[in-house]
């Protein structure tokens, strides 16, 4: 995925790195409110010159207030992606293909109807399918729908750093939050 118009000499000498970010929601959290916490993340990008891919699942953000943030996402030049609207674990058999695309098509339309029509999909989870025949399947309609995989490289399970985090802040109000913050630093 392309952050940005590079040439071929400018490619050669730096690294390239793509950030994606799934997920955005209006839920508190311990330190930041959610208008503070988008508000924090967008200038941090912006101060660094950066571009981000925001893959968006609509159920966490259909309000006015998170349709707010995504068209400030949006305005501020950054890569929208799907990534359902339910967020459904697609590796239960209990869930059939047409239950996820259903799910990929409620979610484009939310996004396109505000942002424009998004073509990247993540999967929820990571998960294509518990089967080959799902995974295929679900391939294909991705194709068919012009759909690209939002694959991930490096998944810092950043979700489970949060929680432990969250639980020491609870504990320990004043905790020195260092080690959670240098644990994603090289």
């Amino acid at each position: 995925m392309g952050l940005g118009v590079h040439s071929e000499e400018t490619l050669s000498k730096s690294p390239r790195v793509a950030i994606t970010i799934d997920d955005p929601n209006l839920s508190q959290s311990l330190l930041l409110a959610p208008k503070e916490r988008n508000r924090k993340i967008l200038e941090t990008l912006e101060r660094h010159n950066l571009k981000a891919a925001l893959f968006v699942c609509g159920s966490k953000v259909d309000t006015p207030a998170g349709h707010q943030i995504l068209k400030q996402w949006h305005e501020a030049g950054h890569l929208m992606g799907n990534h359902t609207y339910s967020h459904k674990y697609f590796n239960s058999p209990k869930m059939s293909g047409n239950d996820l695309t259903e799910d990929v098509l409620r979610n484009e339309k939310m996004l396109g109807d505000l942002i424009g029509n998004p073509k990247l999909l993540r999967f929820p989870f990571l998960k294509e399918g518990e089967t080959i025949e799902k995974r295929d399947a679900m391939r294909a309609f991705l194709s068919e729908h012009g759909y690209r995989n939002g694959h991930v490289t490096v998944d810092a399970s950043d979700w489970y750093i949060d929680g432990r985090m969250c639980e020491q802040i609870k504990k320990e109000p004043d905790a020195d939050l260092t080690p959670y913050r240098d644990y994603y630093l090289v």
